[in-house]
């Protein structure tokens, strides 16, 4: 048996009193009840079949990830910023404007990794993005860009030059209202760094594209016929208030000149620094071949041209300097072996030069570049000028032959030739000859036949013209005369050619004082085969006029009523050809004589 004493003390213990301490915690009482416990939540999937579970947790991948683009480790800002590449190449961003906006400033970043990393994100985001979309981020995206162009690092400086030409090229118009922020900054960045000279450069030659309201409406190179002139403000007499109007506000082709004047004259010495020492090791020795020499020239004389087009009517002097520095070598490849690489990008620069010597020497320049310049050694005297402009038309007028075969650059060589058509004017005669038998050896399908058509038309249709003497004025009558065998010939190849040639045809019989009496008649007799002729063996065989289109077929229409004199034989042709259409009702009231019987017809 237990002793009692142990007994008494177990029960003493039951009703012990604690003494407490100072800083001692009071201890639960012994009924106290405990009330701490945990719960599972019970979480039910969504039973819609609709639900796409794969979009869902790619959303919730791509915010884990977007907080870890901050992250202080390398490493981890790394493996975010690829993991949200792969996520956004197969989904898409979830988060558009912080998904860019977080890529952009790792674009800066000190990490090479971090960096290559951060531009395949922001590829993957412009190639799933539609530019529209994109255009409210463009600001964060090249504020951040500009801010990595003054970096000290190189590779860094570079980086932020990869992103600029993938912005441009994914979104030109999004990009293109902060193309004053951006263009300083690449201004900067090849004056104040040698070695990025060529990158920075082909950079800002893209950037220079957006200034193009063509580039920007069509994503296209301009137009060739925009390259003819260099018109001005939409109102340029506005601001006389001739008719009670209010001023005309700057616009943005204004703002974009004063931007493209500005960045000429900061990077004019620059260009002809590089200019200077790429062609000294390009033609300095007995062959040319392609190398990054050639590459510097070729984007120096592309930005020089981006940046003269944009800023025609303030062009610096110094570009006196630029020129006679160009001509040394002008035309390039002439006396050296050149490999087959480097004939395109030769032919290229001769172009670009030839345009240059135009607007320098041109008449429309030349007075104002010269003024007050002429004891200066440093400007090009007005024999000089001649000189070259001289050398430029015999580059042109050679390189339009048939058998130079420029047709990949004749896009750019036709608006040269035009302007050099009016810095000189005594070579106007023989340049426009060399339009008109380029025209006349181009293929029917070539894309430059119908500005070539329109090209010889504002040159010789006008009085000027057939003022310069009868010469003028028979080389104009007889590429008139030509137009209709030039409409059979093109038939349904090059509709557009074939609009280019009937609208010079309404322009030259409008135009009484280039053609007469026996002009009009052997006109009309060549424009009867264009609808209809009498076959011996074959009766009536229809020409290309009812194989055009109806607006063409209107158009000409049209032309055929300005005809002075309409003859029987073209009034029957029009008739017979009219009446074989299937749009024959929309002619009705076009033809020359509406209701009257000609050659035994009635014209309906």
């Amino acid at each position: 048996m237990p002793r009692a004493s142990k007994k008494k003390q177990r029960k003493a213990e039951d009703f012990k009193k604690v003494k407490l301490k100072v800083g001692q915690r009071k201890g639960a009482a012994g009924n106290a009840t405990d009330t701490s416990f945990a719960a599972r939540a019970v979480v039910v999937a969504a039973q819609s079949t609709m639900v796409d579970r794969g979009t869902q947790a790619a959303s919730a991948t791509q915010r884990e990830l977007l907080g870890r683009l901050r992250h202080r480790g390398a490493a981890v800002r790394r493996e975010a910023a690829a993991g949200l590449a792969d996520s956004v190449a197969r989904h898409g961003a979830a988060e558009l404007g912080p998904t860019v906006e977080g890529g952009a400033r790792l674009v800066g970043d000190s990490d090479t990794d971090v960096r290559r990393s951060a531009l395949q994100l922001l590829a993957a985001v412009l190639a799933r993005t539609a530019a529209h979309d994109l255009a409210p981020f463009m600001a964060v995206a090249t504020a951040f860009a500009c801010a990595a162009m003054t970096h000290v690092a190189g590779d860094v400086r570079g980086d932020a030059l990869r992103l600029v030409d993938q912005l441009v090229d994914a979104a030109p118009c999004a990009v293109a209202p902060h193309v004053p922020r951006i263009l300083p900054a690449l201004v900067a960045l090849v004056t104040a760094t040698p070695g990025a000279r060529l990158a920075a450069l082909r950079s800002c030659e893209r950037v220079l594209r957006l200034c193009s309201v063509e580039e920007l409406q069509q994503h296209n190179p301009p137009k060739l016929d925009s390259l003819f002139f260099h018109p001005d403000a939409a109102a340029p007499f506005a601001a006389l208030r001739l008719f009670g109007e209010a001023a005309a506000p700057a616009d943005a082709a204004g703002s974009a000149r004063a931007l493209c004047s500005d960045a000429l004259r900061r990077l004019l010495p620059q260009l002809q620094a590089a200019w200077m020492e790429a062609a000294a090791i390009v033609f300095g020795g007995g062959r040319v071949g392609t190398g990054a020499a050639l590459d510097l020239c070729s984007a120096t004389m592309q930005v020089l041209q981006k940046l003269w087009r944009a800023a025609y009517s303030a062009l610096p002097a110094a570009l006196d300097g630029f020129l006679r520095q160009c001509m040394v070598h002008f035309p390039f490849g002439r006396d050296s072996a050149v490999d087959a690489a480097a004939v395109d990008v030769l032919l290229a620069l001769n172009i670009r030069v030839s345009e240059l010597a135009a607007v320098v020497c041109g008449e429309s320049c030349s007075g104002v570049q010269i003024s007050g310049l002429l004891s200066d050694p440093l400007h090009l005297t007005p024999a000089e000028r001649a000189r070259m402009l001289r050398r430029a038309v015999n580059f042109v007028r050679q390189a339009l032959e048939p058998t130079a075969r420029v047709h990949t650059h004749a896009a750019e060589l036709l608006p040269v030739a035009w302007q050099l058509a009016h810095a000189a004017p005594g070579d106007a005669t023989t340049l426009v000859d060399a339009l008109m038998h380029y025209g006349a050896a181009s293929a029917a399908g070539a894309p430059t036949k119908a500005a070539t058509i329109r090209l010889v038309a504002r040159a010789v249709l006008v009085p000027a013209w057939a003022a310069r003497g009868s010469a003028a004025r028979d080389q104009a009558v007889t590429w008139v005369l030509g137009l209709p065998q030039l409409l059979w010939l093109l038939r349904d190849r090059n509709f557009a050619a074939s609009a280019a040639a009937v609208a010079a045809l309404r322009s030259a019989v409008m135009r009484t004082r280039l053609l007469d009496t026996n002009d009009t008649a052997a006109l009309q007799a060549r424009l009867v085969p264009l609808f209809c002729a009498d076959v011996p063996a074959r009766g009536v065989v229809f020409g290309p006029f009812c194989q055009f289109p109806p607006s063409l077929q209107s158009a000409v229409l049209d032309f055929v009523r300005c005809c002075p004199q309409l003859s029987p034989a073209l009034a029957r042709a029009v008739d017979l050809a009219c009446a074989q259409t299937p749009n024959s009702k929309l002619f009705k009231g076009k033809l020359p004589v509406p209701g009257l019987p000609v050659g035994g017809f009635q014209v309906s």
